[in-house]
């Protein structure tokens, strides 16, 4: 899939950022593997899903939610 969609480059990026991520307040790339079909991400479980996603969702946010993501 990859491939059919052009995203090796920017799998590689996405990996090579995770993997290099050294901060308390984001989250990293503990190991990578892969069959013939998959790419595995192994990263932390942190609750309460994706920033992006929560954004997504909310469409509009307030400011001081977006004062408290941003600080």
């Amino acid at each position: 899939m990859l491939l059919e969609k052009d995203a090796v480059s920017n799998t590689q990026l996405e990996k090579e950022i995770l993997m290099d991520v050294d901060n308390p307040f984001l989250i990293n790339m503990v190991y990578l593997l892969q069959n013939d079909l998959r790419l595995y991400f192994v990263m932390p479980f942190i609750n309460g899903g994706e920033l992006f996603k929560f954004c997504q969702d909310k469409k509009r946010l307030d400011e001081e939610t977006i004062k408290f993501y941003s600080a």
